[in-house]
């Protein structure tokens, strides 16, 4: 679902993408709740699953490219509010379904019946400008950026349309390959793909392993999604400061904690604050990463480069409930392992560029020019750094 509705964006468009998955996550939790097989319950399930990436990734993509870069960090730290804000909804709905002696088929119904707001709200949507321009609609773009204007009390630049004209990208939805045409970009989209498996490796697995929270597993899902909101919004000054070292030192809290926790003369009541740390800051790296892909992507194919990522998040997903079975050989281990994935996540982003002062690249050409100077003054750093200590290294002979 990932690759599907990533591709389908970046070809038809961020609106029609998100109006055909939110349609689809709608009719997938009614045909769960009034499933009479198992077939057709597996069939609804995959369904469900399979929309559940274009929902997530395109209202992303489509929210992002609307806003400016000094405030895009607040955009993330919103944006993933909602998602530990439904977690701890979702409890709630199971616990008054549980005491009332309802069938679990209300989980469903009632998410089905509601989504429908996500239906009407696409619909009312206007389609993302640089999308417009990367596909030559610069007429509809420059309506779309006046509307947004008119809306805010803001005045529209004279160059506005200049900029516009200019944005027209030749290789508008393309493919993975076109993304790692050279060098750099091929390592940078590798990096990010490699980003999210271990992020969303990591996230899932500390969550699966915080199952025993509270006594029971309504009351444990809801402190899961309670423990992310204050790292929510510590995001947002975080990123604002920096994606690549914020992104790092969210990685790096969650590896210490992890690890920590296997530290056998610890009480039980710090073992268990590092194991809440660990999980808050596993959210606020998933948050990073969201912002990494997005700003390091060109526009014709953000929604197809994020849509690879997450589709190693998930691949990641699936590995780590076999992870927390190593508790039954030694307690701490699965968070060990959670911990040095974070590591190898943090090695993974700090080659990354810096995108948070940046302007979101519109088109493949400029993504392989931007890339390429950032890998040039890259190596020109580690030059450096290796002289210096070559020529302290002769001064103290």
């Amino acid at each position: 679902g990932n690759a599907f509705f990533g591709k389908l964006s970046d070809a038809k468009g961020r609106r029609a993408a998100l109006l055909l998955s939110t349609s689809m996550f709608c009719v997938a939790c009614l045909l769960i709740a009034f499933a009479q097989s198992a077939l057709m319950f597996a069939s609804s399930v995959w369904l469900l699953g399979f929309t559940i990436g274009g929902v997530g990734l395109v209202s992303f993509v489509l929210a992002a490219e609307f806003w400016a870069p000094r405030t895009r960090s607040l955009l993330g730290a919103i944006w993933h509010q909602f998602f530990s804000v439904g977690i701890m909804l979702l409890a709630l709905l199971s616990h008054v379904l549980d005491t009332r002696g309802l069938s679990w088929r209300g989980i469903p119904l009632v998410i089905g019946v509601s989504g429908i707001w996500m239906v009407v709200v696409s619909t009312c949507c206007h389609e993302s400008p640089r999308w417009l321009c990367s596909n030559g609609n610069t007429a509809q773009a420059m309506e779309v950026l006046h509307l947004v204007a008119d809306y805010s009390g803001q005045t529209l630049p004279a160059s506005a349309e200049m900029k516009v004209t200019a944005a027209k990208d030749a290789s508008a939805a393309g493919s993975i390959g076109h993304m790692c045409r050279t060098m750099p970009t091929a390592k940078t989209t590798a990096r990010v793909a490699a980003a999210w498996f271990l992020v969303g490796f990591a996230y899932y697995g500390i969550s699966m392993d915080a199952a025993n929270l509270g006594p029971s597993l309504p009351v444990s899902v809801f402190l899961s999604g309670l423990i992310e909101v204050p790292f929510n919004f510590a995001a947002q000054p975080i990123l604002s400061r920096g994606r690549r070292w914020g992104t790092a030192g969210f990685f790096l809290v969650t590896g210490v904690c992890c690890c920590l926790t296997a530290v056998s003369w610890i009480p039980e009541w710090l073992e268990l604050a590092l194991a809440v740390t660990g999980k808050g800051a596993s959210q606020g790296a998933f948050c990073a990463v969201y912002f990494l892909a997005a700003e390091l992507f060109p526009t014709s194919h953000r929604n197809l480069g994020m849509g690879l990522a997450s589709l190693c998040a998930r691949i990641a997903s699936t590995v780590a409930p076999f992870v927390v079975l190593l508790a039954e050989i030694w307690k701490p281990m699965p968070l060990v392992v959670f911990g040095t994935a974070a590591f190898l996540a943090l090695c993974v982003v700090l080659p990354l560029r810096e995108t948070s002062s940046s302007p979101l690249c519109d088109s493949i050409e400029e993504y392989e020019r931007t890339e390429a100077d950032h890998e040039g003054a890259f190596r020109r750093f580690e030059d450096t750094e290796h002289e210096t200590e070559l020529q302290t290294g002769s001064a103290r002979e």
